[in-house]
Order: C-alpha cells, then sequence, then structure tokens
C-alpha cells in the first residue's frame, strides 16, 4: 500500500517576525524528513492534486478549482466556466490594502445572501451571476469565459492585494470589475450592519481558479480523506467510493498550512502533532509526503536507515510576506 500525503505549506514559509516555538518530539516526522528521497514535485495544493490524479494542467492557466468545487453542489455543464469568488476584507497599512479572509469569522446565511443579491442585481446584464453554496463559499458564473490567470487566496492573505491581482487579455476588464464590486458594497446595508456590530466589513470579492471542468482520468487511489471541497470533487468525479482494490490511499491535512497562514505558531505545533499521529500509522508502508512547494518526500520502510535524523527545523524556512 502506498499512501498519498498531501500538506500544503507543512514547512512555512512563516514571516520573518515570527518567533516560532520549541518543537515538541515529532520523531517519525524527523525521522521521514532525514531518510525519505527528496523528488521534486508540483507547487501549488490544487495542482499537486490534479497531477496525482492524471490530470493535465497547461502552462500559464489557472487550475480550475472553482468547476471542480462547483460540481459538488449542482450538475456543470462541460463548457460552463465557474471562479471561486471568496468575500475579503481589506484593511489599511500605510499606503497598500492588505487582505483577510472570513474563517475566523464567517459570514451568516442571510448576509451572505444579501451582498450576493446586490451583485446579482447590479451585474445581470454583464451576464455574470454569483451563487452562495455556503456562507463563506461563493462562486462566480461568466456567460463568456474570460482570458485571465488568478492566484488562489492563500497566496495574498496577509499581503498587499496589488500584488495578485488577476493578469492576461483580459485583466484590465476584470480589475476594474472588482473595484466595481467594492464600491458597490462600501456602504451597503449589510456592511453597515456590520460595521455597528464592530465586525469586520466585505470590502470585495477574491476571484480564483476559474475554469471548466475537466474529463475523468485513471487514477490509482482506494480512498481518500481530508475536508478540501477541491478533493472532494476530483474524488467525485473519479468515481472513487473506498473498498476498491487499486494500491493507494490520499490523505489530506488543511491545519498545518491555515496555521502557516495565520502565523499562529502554536496552532501549527498542534497540527503538526496530529500529523505525526497519521505519519506513526501510514509509515510502516510507502508514503509520499507533499508540501506542496516544489518537492516530495519518498519514505519506504527499511531505506536510508543509516542516515542520521535531523532536526525539523533544519527544512523549514521564514521570508517576510510582504
Amino acid at each position: 500500500m502506498i499512501h498519498y500525503v498531501i500538506v500544503p505549506d507543512l514547512l512555512g514559509p512563516f514571516p520573518s517576525a515570527v518567533m516560532l516555538p520549541d518543537l515538541p518530539p515529532l520523531p517519525v516526522l524527523a525521522r521521514l524528513l532525514s531518510r525519505a528521497e527528496c523528488c521534486a514535485a508540483p507547487v501549488g495544493y490544487t495542482r499537486t492534486l490534479l497531477k496525482l490524479f492524471g490530470l493535465p494542467v497547461a502552462s500559464g492557466r489557472d487550475v480550475p478549482a472553482g468547476a471542480l468545487s462547483w460540481h459538488l453542489y449542482r450538475p456543470l455543464a462541460p463548457d460552463q466556466w465557474v471562479c471561486q469568488a471568496a468575500p475579503i476584507h481589506l484593511q489599511p497599512d500605510q499606503d497598500r490594502l492588505v487582505t483577510f479572509d472570513f474563517y475566523h469569522q464567517p459570514l451568516g446565511l442571510v448576509e451572505a445572501e444579501a451582498f450576493i443579491a446586490l451583485f446579482n442585481d447590479h451585474f445581470a446584464e454583464a451576464g455574470l451571476h454569483l451563487w452562495l453554496a455556503e456562507p463563506n463559499r461563493w462562486f462566480l458564473l461568466a456567460d463568456q469565459v474570460p482570458d485571465i490567470r488568478t492566484y488562489p487566496l492563500s497566496a495574498v492573505l496577509g499581503r498587499p492585494i496589488t500584488r495578485f491581482l488577476p493578469t492576461g487579455p483580459d485583466a484590465a476588464r476584470w480589475r476594474s470589475l472588482l473595484n466595481e464590486v467594492q464600491m458597490l458594497w462600501y456602504q451597503s446595508s449589510p456592511n453597515l450592519a456590520r460595521t455597528e456590530r464592530e465586525l469586520p466589513v466585505v470590502s470585495g470579492l477574491w476571484l480564483s481558479g476559474g475554469g471548466c471542468l475537466p474529463q475523468a482520468a485513471p487514477h490509482q487511489f482506494a480512498d481518500v480523506s481530508g475536508d478540501s471541497r477541491v478533493l472532494q470533487g476530483l474524488a467525485q468525479l473519479a468515481g472513487i467510493r473506498g473498498g476498491a482494490l487499486q494500491a493507494a490511499t490520499m490523505h489530506v491535512l488543511s491545519a498545518p498550512g491555515r496555521a502557516v497562514l495565520d502565523a499562529d505558531p502554536a496552532a501549527w505545533v498542534v497540527a503538526l502533532r496530529q500529523l505525526e499521529h497519521l505519519l506513526a500509522v501510514l509509515c510502516n508502508d510507502e508514503v509520499r509526503l507533499f508540501p506542496c512547494a516544489g518537492q516530495h518526500w519518498h519514505w519506504r520502510p527499511g531505506r536510508r536507515w543509516w542516515r542520521r535524523t535531523r532536526p525539523i527545523t533544519d527544512w523549514l524556512y521564514q521570508t517576510s510576506r510582504f
């Protein structure tokens, strides 16, 4: 049995100003990193998943994360373009606007519906429709397929928004649209209500992962686990039901990466302990560990046993997010 363990941003980067605590003993993870073979892998969580599921992604194109997530909720026509549309809060910081999401303060269903209704009334003639799957999970459908490249929301959180706006031939139109959304919602009723309750306002939308639903491809996975909608969409597309005879499983752990995004070392240590417990079970078999940063570690029991176990801090890296 081969176990694929996907842990986005497992090893950072943490902002350089963050002081990392002393790590608890994590012998299984340290031994894996020290003795496993380090191999090339895609950069980015969704690109890693598509690669492992045998689905190609054209160079310079967005990964269709929106379509893969959308079809969990309702059927999708093969040529329908969909992208993820996350509500964001923009906070002034000197001469720039820094981006935050609503992961820790989710919107209520009623107020999410109010923001979406304003958008749909305003942009109906432009062939754009915002659709709510869950209070913090929105999708944008467009009648005409735009030629833009976007960044995932995780890339921009805590950073100035201007560095990560859409690019490509249609970028000017879509940047203008995002500015229009900010103006539309700025003094809207749901935002005024949030201000009265001393809650962060919804400043605009973050668009990412636009594309059409890909064709299913042969895969090797008997089962997958994880709370990622993209992962669940891929599993549904591939027809994974569990209990099959394939020789591989996939496990996705998002908690370490979320702790890195929040620059929360304490939460990161808790998440590493969870990973340690999982690896203690899996490492009797072959394991491939993917931090989604351009490399992965291929562990096979008994291989390279003579290598010294190095501390995990040897693989961590820190950088300024600005």
